[in-house]
């Protein structure tokens, strides 16, 4: 978002501003991308929950999210956004967790190809955990020093190349 400042540097003002941009963006989205975006604050804890287990919400007091100061005025101005059919776009651009049950079979293919992009492979629920199902979360491991295009292509790169040799074992 142009004009505002990372994560532990904003204001509370600026998530709710951030929040408001967000979420009429993408209330204009079409066919596939349709959706709603549900709002952290005022969240009822079980659905809250079951979007965290669903892998599509971060858990409340990430110790890594807190140490970057990226937890302040939780959860005001967060939200989540998802199409109407609780799934991924054909072209994902974001770290979905990603079910790739054949790599899982050759976990150093996988880290080798996620490495390639720099890509890091984290377990289901997160890191320090293990995969179930041949699912795993994969996230940017370069954050600084790139700009947002760059993290995303990486992340896009990665993803595509994954699926590609998922389909193709």
């Amino acid at each position: 978002m142009q004009g505002y400042p990372f994560n532990p540097c904003l204001t509370e003002a600026q998530y709710k501003e951030m929040e408001s941009k967000v979420s009429s963006t993408l209330s204009g989205l079409e066919g596939e991308l349709k959706g709603k975006f549900y709002p952290l604050t005022g969240m009822e804890k079980t659905v809250q929950q079951q979007l965290i287990d669903d892998h599509f919400l971060f858990k409340e007091g990430d110790r890594f999210l807190q140490a970057a100061n990226a937890c302040r005025y939780w959860p005001s101005g967060r939200g989540i956004y998802h199409n109407d059919n609780k799934c991924r776009p054909s072209a994902p651009i974001w770290a979905p967790p990603i079910k790739v049950p054949k790599l899982a079979s050759n976990k150093a293919k996988l880290e080798e190809v996620a490495a390639k992009y720099n890509l890091q492979v984290r377990g289901t629920r997160g890191e320090h955990t293990e995969a179930e199902g041949g699912v795993y979360d994969i996230s940017n491991k370069r954050r600084m020093g790139l700009t947002e295009y760059q993290a995303v292509k990486e992340m896009y790169d990665g993803i595509t190349e994954l699926i590609k040799l998922e389909k193709s074992l």
